[in-house]
């Protein structure tokens, strides 16, 4: 038996924090704690993404979120953040980071959360 959150608590957790279409913005390095640091010059559009309900104390991304379109720069995408309309709620480092120049198109097709350890 593994000690830790009921999956329910997770589940619920997750799905208040989050819901089911946050929005994400795209940044050249750690947001910070307000979620507004670094944001990216080339687009800084919020755009939904939906994703699935909770379970077993995970919540991923269910459909893609973007493209988003740099506008004229050339920079450096290292983290995303997620709110809920005018409200930050998380931010994570992408897995890698991703060289965007100007015309290009960046799409999020993987973001994943989870609570840890869930009880078992």
């Amino acid at each position: 038996m593994t000690a830790g959150i009921s999956a329910t608590a997770a589940n619920s957790a997750l799905d208040t924090l989050l819901g089911s279409t946050p929005a994400f913005t795209l940044h050249t390095g750690d947001p910070g704690s307000a979620g507004t640091a670094n944001a990216s010059a080339g687009d800084a559009t919020k755009i939904t993404g939906a994703m699935s309900s909770a379970s077993a104390g995970s919540k991923a991304l269910s459909a893609n979120a973007g493209p988003w379109t740099n506008a004229s720069t050339t920079e450096t995408l290292t983290h995303v953040s997620a709110w809920i309309t005018t409200v930050f709620k998380l931010s994570a480092a992408l897995t890698a980071s991703q060289a965007w120049v100007d015309t290009n198109t960046f799409t999020l097709t993987t973001f994943t959360v989870s609570i840890t350890p869930v009880a078992a």
